[in-house]
């Protein structure tokens, strides 16, 4: 009953994004795309990736081609070219013109729920779990246990180690682009290689 309440089911229907410079053609060329990228993943042959990167080429090629026409056709054909104009930005950043967030509460019992004061109270339930976990007594957790052992008598299942040969680290550190710039581990891919 609480999570019915809580949780409401809601239906919505997902908005297509109107992209008028999408044609059949274009369609069929992508579909062909994601074959030849199957195809040159499961290959070893490099003719094969230097096909699947030619065929990339020609898609972003007929793709830029397809929405600067129709870009241009949407300006050509409008009264008011600037707001024409500006509507095409907003699209390609992504960004709507109206703000379409609304504030929903629910009703149960007699008691108004805001959707935001719930996602607080679960923000700092789950930031302070660990200290209050922490200062609980032992005999707690021990009960803790013991209920989790009675739910799944059966155990769990353990975990499959896959055995990780150096040929396969070799390669894998050889297919990574020489570049300076480093990652979170403040490794650079040149000195990784060296």
């Amino acid at each position: 009953m609480y999570f019915e309440s809580c949780f409401p089911i809601h239906s919505f229907t997902r908005k297509q994004k109107n992209n008028k410079w999408i044609t059949l053609g274009i369609k069929t060329t992508f579909k062909r795309k994601q074959g030849v990228y199957v195809l040159s993943k499961i290959s070893i042959c490099p003719i094969m990736k230097s096909h699947y990167q030619h065929c990339c080429r020609i898609l972003s090629r007929v793709i830029r081609r397809a929405k600067l026409l129709c870009c241009s056709n949407m300006i050509s054909s409008s009264k008011n070219k600037s707001r024409s104009l500006w509507r095409i930005i907003r699209d390609e950043k992504g960004k709507s013109g109206t703000n379409n967030q609304t504030s929903t509460s629910f009703k149960s019992d007699n008691l108004i729920i805001n959707p935001i004061q719930i996602a607080n109270a679960f923000n700092d339930y789950f930031i302070n779990v660990a200290d209050n976990i922490s200062d609980q007594s032992m005999s707690v957790i021990d009960h803790a246990l013991k209920l989790l052992q009675n739910s799944f008598p059966q155990g769990f299942p353990e975990m499959i180690n896959i055995p990780i040969t150096e040929i396969a680290i070799v390669c894998t550190v050889n297919s990574v682009n020489n570049k300076n710039s480093s990652g979170f581990d403040e490794i650079s891919n040149k000195l990784l290689k060296s």
